[in-house]
């Protein structure tokens, strides 16, 4: 009875070790891969809440980290909206509305236009942001991954053969933060990694991301960004095709990527407005 319980044991913890190192390893792999991705050709839909409604956008984006480069064309609304930011010449993002009798606008990518019905500014796009929220997570809290993952082996997502992490942070919860100097919510997210959308959500009072907080306010706050991220992992290429990340409310953004090109070479001409392929 003794000898089989002991073998009991050992399985369990063979079990236990495998799937550590399993997810581990999964994870390990796709931030190599996020990190070995100087460019990206790719196209994301996305589904973001604000307040009780969702808002859905689909878009076509050119991504260079170094140097960094960025265009996007909106397919979903269909207005073929651009937006190109090349750091190199201009430190403003180029805007084509795609509107009879409106110019070219050069524009923020932090400003009320870019922003005003996204969760996120133009920089964020691809795979780099959330891989630091995963990191900040990690590094925060000192938790190991199969403490709070669960794993799906063999999940299917639509004809991609996938790894499915559903991440559950304990920590989750709002808190009241005081202000401690003159900042906005868009200033405040970024330094504390949340999404200035959700400071919105948890203060009606405060009109939009760039109202400004004074010291000694007090406003409510998620302690970190999620309280739950599901991951779907592309086998073959080993980097997200959707990410759905959850509050205490439900669902607060989603991501799929689709048509995704890793390293693929844009000519210099790319990231011009004068492009013939663009509409500036």
């Amino acid at each position: 009875m003794v000898r089989k319980f002991s073998i009991l044991i050992l399985m369990l913890l063979v079990f236990h070790l495998s799937f550590s190192q399993t997810v581990d390893e999964i994870l390990d792999k796709t931030f190599k891969n996020i990190e070995s991705a100087n460019t990206l050709r790719l196209v994301i839909i996305s589904r973001e809440r604000f307040f009780n409604n969702y808002k859905t956008d689909k878009g076509i984006y050119k991504i260079s980290r170094n140097p960094i480069l960025y265009y996007y064309k909106q397919l979903i609304p269909n207005s073929g909206a651009e937006v190109l930011v090349n750091s190199e010449i201009y430190p403003m993002a180029w805007v084509n509305a795609n509107e009879w009798m409106i110019p070219t606008l050069k524009l923020s990518p932090f400003g009320a236009q870019l922003r005003d019905t996204r969760h996120h500014n133009l920089y964020h796009a691809g795979f780099d942001y959330f891989k630091k929220i995963l990191c900040v997570l990690k590094d925060k809290y000192s938790i190991n991954w199969d403490k709070i993952v669960s794993l799906d082996m063999n999940a299917k997502l639509q004809e991609y053969d996938c790894y499915k992490l559903e991440i559950i942070n304990p920590y989750y919860k709002i808190i009241n933060f005081k202000i401690q100097q003159p900042t906005t919510p868009q200033e405040l997210a970024l330094k504390l990694n949340i999404c200035d959308f959700s400071i919105l959500e948890l203060n009606p009072s405060i009109e939009n991301i760039f109202k400004k907080l004074t010291p000694g306010q007090v406003i409510k706050i998620p302690n970190d960004y999620a309280q739950k991220i599901i991951i779907y992992i592309d086998k073959k290429l080993m980097l997200p095709r959707k990410i759905q990340v959850y509050d205490t409310k439900g669902l607060w953004e989603e991501y799929f990527f689709e048509s995704i090109e890793v390293n693929s070479k844009f000519c210099k001409e790319e990231f011009s407005k004068n492009y013939k392929e663009y509409g500036f």
